[in-house]
């Protein structure tokens, strides 16, 4: 009985941990997207729309591109579209580029402009502002 216990309480810690991980590692993965349509584009994404055209250009996996588009087309992740990125990422880490839903009440992961995902209390959430938005376009792919 005293092996059973612990093999469900080590079941039950690895599947919060990879929880946990796969919220992380997805909104890593957005960031990465979000910077590589701007590399692309010389702009950032206006839509989720726009974002998901973008990742399914680059990945023939329509389950893996869903994993990725779904949680921001349910409202559980919130991105800044038409964020204005600088060319210094330690700027862009000053800004908030997206969240978890809960984070701002219970805390949770965010992503910064500058592609860091880090797990925050509300009120480390509260020291970023948005990256601000509007059309950035680069001359001449400069």
């Amino acid at each position: 009985m005293r092996h059973l216990l612990i093999l469900l309480t080590g079941v039950l810690l690895v599947g919060c941990g990879g929880e946990a991980a796969l919220r992380k590692a997805t909104l890593s993965k957005l960031g990465r997207a979000y910077h590589g349509f701007f590399a692309r584009e010389k702009r950032t994404p206006v839509s989720i729309d726009e974002m998901e055209a973008y990742l399914l250009q680059n990945n023939k996996d329509t389950n893996a591109v869903a994993v990725l588009i779904d949680p921001l087309r349910s409202g559980a992740i919130l991105f800044v579209w038409q964020g204005q990125l600088s060319r210094d990422g330690e700027t862009n880490d000053k800004f908030l580029l997206g969240y978890e839903k809960n984070t701002p009440k219970e805390g949770g992961y965010m992503l910064t402009g500058g592609g860091y995902v880090d797990h925050v209390s509300p009120e480390e959430f509260a020291q970023y502002k948005p990256l601000p938005s509007g059309p950035l376009l680069i001359p001449n792919g400069q």
